[in-house]
């Protein structure tokens, strides 16, 4: 399935998790692909929208390959698949600029997040597309924390690696094409796949939410 935009994704997406899950407190989403998922799901449910901060931890030999993850208390998670046998200075590079990602999305998102309270909360998170998963299971592991009733993951489309990774991290994994053994881009799933600028973000975080941004 080829999905028009992020929209069209993120429409047929609320489908199917309405089939699963009968209330949801917040949906999450990982900036800044994943607000655009986001919307529909929160429309349909009458819940507002929360942005997580992740950043990759990239491989330094390779940048496009994420080796893991950090959060955004700055700990970082790397999968234990992964044989990284790097040089200490090289990956303690990966995790400073990862770590400056984070303190640029809280600069920019930051007065959007919201409190929630501990326990017996229904939560889900959602992007636009689960490559290998890093980003998704630390985002999910730090929701942990909140000890949710439920945990849900949500993704339009999915590789098989990236699936199998966070299944362990939440309660449900809903996606609307089934997870791919061949996966090669989140991309090739778009017919429209356009960077999400920072504006639009905060302007649907505004929508949704009904909260002006932080002067």
């Amino acid at each position: 399935m080829i999905f028009r935009n992020r929209n069209h994704a993120g429409s047929l997406l609320a489908e199917r998790i309405a089939r699963k899950i009968d209330r949801l407190d917040c949906v999450y989403f990982l900036p800044r692909g994943g607000v655009e998922i986001a919307v529909p799901v929160a429309l349909r449910f009458q819940c507002p929208i929360c942005p997580v901060f992740v950043a990759k931890l990239r491989h330094p030999f390779q940048p496009e390959l994420a080796i893991g993850a950090v959060d955004i208390n700055g700990d970082v998670h790397v999968s234990e698949t992964r044989d990284l046998a790097l040089p200490s200075d090289a990956f303690d590079d990966s995790v400073r600029r990862a770590r400056n990602s984070i303190e640029q999305l809280k600069q920019v998102y930051g007065s959007f997040v919201l409190d929630m309270e501990k326990g017996g909360a229904s939560l889900l998170l959602v992007d636009d597309g689960l490559a290998t998963g890093e980003s998704a299971r630390t985002a999910l592991h730090y929701l942990r924390s909140f000890h949710p009733e439920l945990l849900a993951f949500g993704v339009p489309c999915a590789s098989d690696t990236g699936y199998q990774l966070i299944q362990t991290e939440c309660d449900e994994v809903i996606t609307v094409t089934s997870p791919d053994p061949d996966f090669s881009s989140v991309g090739d799933y778009y017919e429209d796949f356009s960077q999400v600028e920072h504006a639009t973000v905060i302007a649907l975080l505004e929508r949704i939410n009904l909260k002006p941004a932080a002067a």
